[in-house]
Formats: C-alpha cells, structure tokens, sequence
C-alpha cells in the first residue's frame, strides 16, 4: 500500500476516533457538574439565585447571611444589582411578593435609592386591589328587654248615659245606652323593640375605577399593575363621611405632566382645591383652574409619584408610582377624584 494511501486511512481512522468519542461523552454519558459555585452560573440562574436569597431574606431577616450568599456570585456591587433585578421586575411585571422582596433586600443592602423604589417600600401594598375590602367590626348582639307584666288585669267601669227608669216614670221602649269607660287599675310598660345594630362598618366604599389606555379601549386595574406597576391606595372616611374617590385612569401621550382632575358629585370640575403631588425627596402642591384640573412636572421616567387630594377634613384615595413608560413619548396615567358618600 502506497504511503499517500496509508496517511488518508489513518486519518479516517482519527476522525472517527474522534467522532465516536465526542458522541459518547455527549449523548451516552455526558459530562454532569456537580457543586459548581454561584459564580460560574448563567445570568438566568443567577437570576433566581437572587430571588431565592431575598425570599429567604424576607423569612429570617438575616442581612449577614444574606449577604454571605450573595457574595458568592461574585459580583462587585452586589447592592446594585439586586436594585436593577428588583427594577426590572417592577417593569416587567413580575410577581409582586417576590419584587417587594428584591426591593427591600437592595434597600437594606444600601443600593442606591433611586425614586420607584423608595415608592414601592413606602407603600408596600401587597396586592393591589381594585376595591377594598369592608372590616368587620365586632359587636354585641342587641339583648330584648323582658316585657313587664301586669300585676292585675285592668277592669273596665260601665258609666251609664242615661238615667234607669223609676216605677213613677214610664219604661222607655228602648234599652238605655252605657258608655264603657276603661279605668286600668296599672300602668303597662310598653315593651321596647330592639334597635338592630349592623355586624359590620365598612372603612370605604368600594368605587368603581374606569381604566382607558391612549386609544380610548378600555382596560383595568390588572393592566394598570401590569403596565404601570401603579395601583390605588383607597381612603378611609368616618362613617357616614365623605371622601375624593378616583373614578377613572386615563392613558396620555404626550407634555410631561402628570394631571388630576376634580369633581363634585355630580361630576362638574371643582376649582380651588388644593391636589398633593409628591415623591422620594420632594412634593407639590397646587390649586385646581377653572376647570378642575392641576398638572405636575415629571423629571424622570418610571414610577414614584403619589397624588391625592389634600383637603382639610375630607380624606382621598392615593393613586400610588405613577410615572412615565420608559421609551415612549412620556406616556403616563391621568387621575380623575370625584366627591363621594
């Protein structure tokens, strides 16, 4: 066999060494890692790594095994980036448990504070809800009141009208008339009826919100919080109070100002009222124009802003992180208050 011949077979022969044994090691029996360290894993699963310490976080309230663990990702600023997860969660709209977690551990890990995530820890509503819910307030139930009894039944006395006929004074041919009149010998207590007393005394009256995005097709709180990661903190009147209600959400394009719109009862604007706007280091406060509404500036984009209205002596729900979409052309939610029983 010519040496040219002999070279060409033997480099068959390699290739499919090489072949088989690249087959074998990755289809019969693959290489499996075992104890790897945090640091050697993709970011995905780093990812939930991070979300694992903070959920454990969250449980114990131990920071110095928190931050034992989270060191082992090998990360320079591991504060930092727990707060950009935590973002990205608020974005994305990711379970809100797991996201207050995130936000609490990089607040704790001294993260910079940046204005969404102060928010999200100054509210730490747990669930949004679209309405809330009444609190029962315990009370006793109303005990009857024994009916007295009378000690003797009350005899009626016959006064006669007219004068009975003697035996020098002709019978009358008809039956004289006695007028009965009734002299109760005691005095019966009337027995009190038992004044109901409701089981329950509702801290608010649940509204119903109207939700619309910017091409007027009509959403709702779900979207809100998917969106927006924004939700509505309702008020608590006394009983038989009044209080501003948000009545609607309304999706805007366009200056970058956050308006509030106030209405009386009827939904007629109300001028004059002072709105409060505020967020992690500052507030402000306006009057509404002649046509209800007030706007507030927005210097950047995300969540972070609270509105209510601050009137003496009536209370407001809150509409909590409002804010600008990131990437758009300052889109963000428009709040609608009316006066409400």
């Amino acid at each position: 066999m010519g040496s040219g011949r002999k070279f060409a077979l033997e480099i068959l022969l390699f290739g499919l060494s090489l072949g088989l044994g690249l087959f074998v090691g990755w289809v019969p029996w693959p290489v499996r890692y075992y104890d790897a360290d945090p640091s050697d894993l993709r970011w995905e699963h780093k990812e939930d790594y991070i979300v694992l310490v903070s959920t454990s976080y969250a449980l114990h309230n131990d920071l110095a095994q928190a931050r034992v663990r989270l060191e082992e990702l090998g990360e320079e600023d591991i504060g930092s980036v727990v707060a950009e997860l935590a973002r990205q969660y608020m974005i994305r709209g990711e379970e809100p448990e797991a996201t207050r977690d995130l936000v609490k551990l990089a607040q704790d890990l001294g993260a910079p504070a940046s204005p969404e995530l102060i928010a999200y820890v100054a509210t730490a509503t747990p669930t949004p809800t679209e309405t809330p819910t009444p609190t029962a307030t315990p009370t006793s139930t109303p005990t009857a009141t024994p009916t007295e009894t009378p000690t003797e039944t009350p005899v009626p006395t016959l006064t006669p009208t007219s004068t009975p006929t003697t035996a020098s004074t002709p019978a009358s041919t008809s039956a004289p008339t006695f007028t009965p009149t009734l002299t109760p010998t005691s005095t019966l207590s009337p027995t009190p009826t038992p004044t109901e007393t409701p089981t329950e005394t509702p801290t608010s009256t649940p509204v119903p919100i109207r939700v619309y995005d910017q091409y007027g097709n009509e959403r709702d709180l779900d979207w809100v919080w998917e969106v927006y990661g924004s939700w509505i903190e309702a008020a608590s009147p006394p009983l038989g109070g009044s209080a501003y209600r948000i009545v609607e959400l309304r999706e805007r394009t366009g200056p970058s100002s956050l308006d509030a719109y106030v209405q009386d009862a009827n939904g007629d604007p109300v001028p004059g009222v002072q709105v409060r706007c505020w967020w992690a280091d500052g507030e402000d406060l306006q009057i509404t124009n002649a046509e209800g509404r007030v706007g507030f500036g927005m210097g950047v984009y995300g969540g972070g802003y609270q509105i209510e209205v601050a009137m003496e002596g009536v209370s407001s729900d809150i509409a909590c992180n409002l804010g600008m979409l990131p990437g758009t052309e300052h889109t963000h939610l428009d709040t609608y208050f009316r006066l409400m029983r």
